[in-house]
């Protein structure tokens, strides 16, 4: 057990830290030929897509991750939780459009423009939703070797589409969100074809039994991502967009340790929550 639980550790802390340790590195290379007002202008609309990210799909992924364990028709389960957060989050996306440039103008001012900036920053967050439900999916079934290669697949596109339209196009920050949009497109492809999720019918019973765990989490959630991203947006209002650059290219060389966190916990956390069942079901009989 220990040794299974220290091999996923190893492999979803390697898969976690190596695209972050890369894009750390090609970072400077960036600033270079990107002014630093322009990555300060990428790092509010991601800040933008981090609050986002927490009611697209109404957690209901957060929910997967625990009571799949408790089905007896795991397949159904999955295919009624992605066909619901694929239909609530595009209307989240639809919603966000529709409003965007209206938010944009006045939380941020003209100097950061939701097109097409946050309209792709949207986009990605929509297929993140989805596709997330996959390497979720292999983390509790244990099948490591998927999720490695998912996950190594999907950050080599992102990285190499970055470096190409950065370095070579001279397409700037919208190098960023474009890289991060083809391989989304990428990851909703395979879960599709490969990974075979299907839209199907919805059990009421099932979604509703997940609502009810994942919606409570939603306030927490975005007061703590709230609390976590308010220091880039005093940073731009009160200072400037090339000094939020600098400050977030600092947070950046800090952010490894969260990494690793958040890699332990994808390891034990399907083990821990297996283990519960078996005792669970022991004893009732």
């Amino acid at each position: 057990m220990f040794k299974s639980i220290f091999t996923s550790t190893v492999l979803y802390s390697l898969v976690g830290i190596l695209p972050s340790i890369i894009s750390f590195f090609l970072l400077p290379l960036y600033l270079t030929i990107i002014p630093v007002e322009q990555y300060g202008v990428y790092i509010i609309v991601n800040s933008f897509s981090t609050i986002l990210g927490v009611i697209m799909g109404l957690k209901l992924e957060s929910a997967y991750r625990i009571f799949y364990f408790d089905q007896k028709d795991k397949k159904r389960y999955l295919s009624t939780l992605f066909t619901s957060i694929l239909i609530i989050s595009t209307a989240t996306s639809f919603i966000t459009i529709l409003f965007g440039d209206f938010l944009f103008k006045n939380v941020f001012g003209l100097d950061v423009r939701f097109f097409p900036y946050g309209f792709l920053a949207v986009i990605n967050v929509l297929l993140g939703s989805i596709n997330i439900l996959y390497a979720i999916d292999c983390q509790n079934r244990e099948n490591r070797t998927a999720y490695v290669w998912y996950s190594l697949a999907a950050s080599s596109i992102a990285i190499c589409i970055q470096y190409v339209g950065i370095v070579f196009f001279k397409y700037g920050i919208l190098s960023f969100f474009v890289s991060v949009l083809t391989s989304g497109c990428v990851q909703f492809v395979y879960i599709v074809f490969i990974g075979k999720f299907r839209i199907g019918k919805i059990d009421r019973l099932m979604v509703n039994d997940s609502l009810k765990y994942s919606l409570p989490l939603i306030p927490l959630l975005l007061l703590l991502t709230a609390e976590q991203q308010m220091d880039r947006f005093f940073l731009k209002k009160y200072y400037s967009l090339e000094l939020l650059g600098i400050y977030a290219l600092l947070l950046t060389a800090s952010g490894f340790f969260s990494v690793l966190i958040n890699s332990l916990d994808n390891a034990l956390r399907p083990r821990l929550f297996q283990s519960l069942k078996i005792n669970d079901t022991v004893h009732d009989i």
